[in-house]
This record gives structure tokens, C-alpha cells and sequence, in this order.
């Protein structure tokens, strides 16, 4: 009898625990495929992301650093 209600015990808490992370996993995509806040120069505009730049861009590369593609 014991030996049954363990099982049952144990059935029970595996069935939580799986919803329960079920649930987390959900969320935690919900929250990845939630847009972010936006820079200073960022502005959606029809759900398309668009990024105004300054004429003189305050970009630089570190000397000696130089991209993979140059």
C-alpha cells in the first residue's frame, strides 16, 4: 500500500514538475521574440527596424583591428 501511494506521490510531483517547466519554456520564448527597446536614433516604422546616422558618423576601427572581410 505504501509502496503505491510513493508511486502515486512520485507520478504526481513528475507531472508538476514537467508542466511547470513546460510553462517557464513558454515564457522564456515569449520573452526572446518580444521586441527590444529601441537606441536613441532607432525608429520602427511599419515593423521594419530604421536607424537614422548622422553625417559624420562617430564610428572608428581600434588601430591595428581590422575586419575579417577587409
Amino acid at each position: 500500500m505504501a509502496l503505491a501511494r510513493d508511486g502515486l506521490w512520485s507520478g504526481a510531483r513528475l507531472v508538476r514538475e514537467v508542466a511547470s517547466s513546460s510553462t517557464r519554456r513558454s515564457s522564456q520564448i515569449a520573452e526572446l521574440r518580444s521586441p527590444e527597446l529601441l537606441l536613441p536614433a532607432e525608429e520602427v516604422a511599419d515593423g521594419s527596424l530604421l536607424v537614422r546616422e548622422d553625417e559624420r558618423p562617430q564610428t572608428w576601427w581600434p588601430t591595428g583591428a581590422l575586419p575579417d572581410w577587409w
